[in-house]
């Protein structure tokens, strides 16, 4: 096993694997990798806000907020930066004014994140299925249909 520093990496290689043993992994077939230095990274220029001036920043924005506390609470739990993908389609044109189209409200944005939510469980739940149907379906020694009528 052998470490070296290579400008902002450091690399590491494995030794050889043994004949009688079966590798694992590609690591152990004598691959290398190389991790970066977290000492040479670009650092965070945004200063952190809380989540009562982001409310407030919303509101100056045009957003109605009926309950502040618990669109602090929303801010704090799910995060700004995800909730505002969801806050996108509200916007007035231009967009990158960041000013909300009249009688927006935080409920309207959290229907959208819940069904959002929804949808994606539902999506994931029926794709989970599909290995298990094709399993099922194209198995050994049962042919019902082709492989390619399931892709």
């Amino acid at each position: 096993m052998s470490f070296w520093a290579c400008g902002r990496r450091v690399c590491f290689r494995p030794q050889q694997v043994t004949a009688h043993a079966k590798p694992l992994n590609d690591a152990q077939m004598c691959g290398s990798f190389c991790f970066y230095r977290m000492s040479n990274r670009i650092p965070f220029q945004k200063p952190y806000t809380s989540a009562h001036d982001l409310v407030s920043l919303l509101q100056s924005r045009g957003l109605t907020v009926t309950d502040t506390a618990k669109a602090e609470s929303y801010l704090e739990y799910i995060g700004y930066y995800r909730l505002s993908a969801y806050m996108y389609p509200l916007l007035q044109l231009p967009k990158n004014q960041h000013r909300y189209k009249p009688n927006t409200t935080s409920s309207q944005v959290m229907m959208l994140y819940r069904f959002d939510k929804k949808l994606r469980l539902l999506i994931f739940n029926e794709i989970e299925k599909i290995p298990a149907h094709e399993h099922h379906c194209c198995g050994r020694g049962n042919r019902m249909l082709p492989r390619a009528a399931l892709l």
